[in-house]
């Protein structure tokens, strides 16, 4: 498939490399059959393969919905049968033990170097905060995602399990106590901590831990088993948000991102390249332009989010004095669309079709905001990146950003 409307100008695009790192990121069955398979691989192919590289090794996945479809439904949430969770955790336990090892190494060296009587209550207090921050990097390097919580006070069993959003089936009298997803989450709590991190057993007898049991981790801190719906793991987006997240939302907004979770979300119509609802408008390039934006941000050499904002403020003043600088009234919402409406001009051609965003390409961003094209000119040509990882989003269950 050759689109006119997408342009190769530079040999770091539309490599053969470039569309397998492609193929590795598409998600679910609308992504990977048939014309929706392809027309995601050529939209992708457009950008250079540096990128290519740093958006696979930041975990980007894309995932496209049809109307009768959610996210709940797709391959981002991992089947996952309790025998490989409860392998998992032995490997999580060993490596918990090493880095509580190596911690308490470093920790008695300073202490030994040390005679402040403050600066020592200061190095034990510490202790879990790197405990934590040590472990829960372990953990992803080993490609596990048991969540480290730090916890200094009691901590009551339904609490966590409420946090985690684990909860009864409606069936689960049907079952024996370690066939349900609490019992199995209970179960790979203690395999993971310990019966030592239960201070209060609670009144109820049951085979695993009864309901009211309190948690009191040694260290303060504790291993948290995946939430787990129904038979699969959950990934950083929570069960609320991929039930919410459906073909319909995707119908009324075409395409979106959720950076925490390394995801991006498109219409499936929306997908195809030209688009029977958005003619060639790249919602796969617009959605990607998000990623290498929250990707920049995390290079400190780039200066990129001072560089952005400040060029966005600047064209917003002389954009109100008349003068046109940018190509698209999405652009002007904030610097974050102001650059994705750049990256996906950058990396398009003008058609004589379009009927959708026909401003936004390669030849009109250079006429009118030489500045801006320069600027993400230079980001495409990098030969190589770092892999200093973006700005994350700590809070809970966001709504993902609408991009069109």
């Amino acid at each position: 498939m050759n689109i006119s409307s997408l342009r190769h100008h530079l040999p770091t695009q539309g490599t053969e490399k470039g569309r397998e790192i492609a193929a590795s990121m598409l998600r679910g069955d609308t992504l990977n059959r048939g014309p929706f398979k392809e027309a995601a691989l050529e939209q992708l192919s457009t950008v250079p393969e540096p990128w290519l590289v740093r958006l696979k090794s930041e975990g980007i996945a894309y995932v496209a919905l049809g109307y009768g479809e959610d996210l709940s439904q797709t391959n981002l949430i991992i089947n996952y049968s309790p025998e490989r969770l409860r392998k998992e955790a032995g490997t999580a336990k060993e490596i918990a033990a090493a880095v509580r090892a190596e911690v308490d190494a470093e920790l008695k060296k300073e202490r030994e170097s040390e005679t402040d009587p403050l600066r020592l209550g200061m190095l034990e207090h510490g202790r879990t905060d790197l405990l934590k921050d040590k472990l829960a990097a372990q953990l992803e390097e080993a490609g596990l995602g048991f969540a480290v919580r730090v916890t200094r006070d009691l901590l009551p069993l339904a609490f966590l399990e409420q946090e985690n959003g684990v909860e009864d089936s409606g069936y689960d009298e049907f079952l024996e106590p370690q066939e349900t997803e609490r019992g199995l989450f209970r179960e790979i709590l203690l395999d993971l901590n310990g019966p030592e991190v239960v201070s209060q057993k609670g009144s109820e007898d049951g085979p695993i831990l009864p309901n009211d049991s309190i948690l009191d981790p040694a260290d303060d801190l504790i291993l948290v088993p995946y939430a787990v719906f129904g038979s699969k793991r959950l990934s950083p987006v929570s069960r609320e948000s991929y039930k919410k997240i459906n073909g319909m939302y995707m119908d009324q907004h075409h395409g979106g991102h959720f950076w925490p979770g390394r995801l991006i979300m498109l219409d499936d119509e929306a997908t195809l390249h030209p688009s029977p609802i958005l003619s060639t408008h790249s919602v796969v390039l617009h959605e990607t332009g998000h990623a290498i934006d929250y990707i920049a941000e995390g290079i400190p050499e780039l200066n990129h989010r001072e560089t952005i904002d400040a060029m966005f403020e600047a064209d917003m003043k002389r954009q109100a004095s008349g003068e046109q600088r940018v190509l698209t009234p999405r652009a002007t919402d904030n610097a974050r669309e102001y650059f994705a409406e750049a990256v996906e001009a950058y990396l398009t051609n003008p058609t004589d079709h379009d009927t959708y965003k026909a401003d936004n390409h390669h030849v009109l961003l250079k006429q009118r905001n030489p500045e801006l094209y320069e600027y993400v000119d230079r980001l495409m040509k990098l030969p190589a990146l770092t892999a200093t990882s973006g700005p994350e989003n700590q809070g809970t269950d966001p709504e993902p950003a609408n991009s069109q």
